[in-house]
């Protein structure tokens, strides 16, 4: 009984959010300019704002990503014999 009252929650929650949630995501992804932060982080990178990437850098940075990725949950999964009892052994 308990779970369809939840249901009933998070059902009313929606219907009552979808509209402003919307809105300010809307506002968000079409903003034409950067916050302070955002221009921070790019000048600390070296990334121009709104410039854009060509095939070779997006197909870099994937592989990059990926590589990286694999050597951490490579590395997560040799550490797993270390961890506490309910995780490791």
């Amino acid at each position: 009984m308990a779970a369809w009252g939840q249901l009933a929650a998070i059902a009313a929650l929606v219907v009552f959010l979808h509209v402003p949630l919307g809105n300010y995501l809307a506002r968000v992804y079409t903003a034409d300019g950067h916050w302070r932060v955002e221009r921070m982080i790019f000048r600390l990178v070296g990334v121009e704002a709104d410039g854009q990437q060509r095939w070779g850098g997006y197909l870099t940075a994937v592989l990059a990503f990926s590589a990286v990725s694999v050597v951490f949950l490579y590395a997560l999964l040799l550490l797993q014999v270390h961890l506490p009892e309910p995780w490791g052994h």
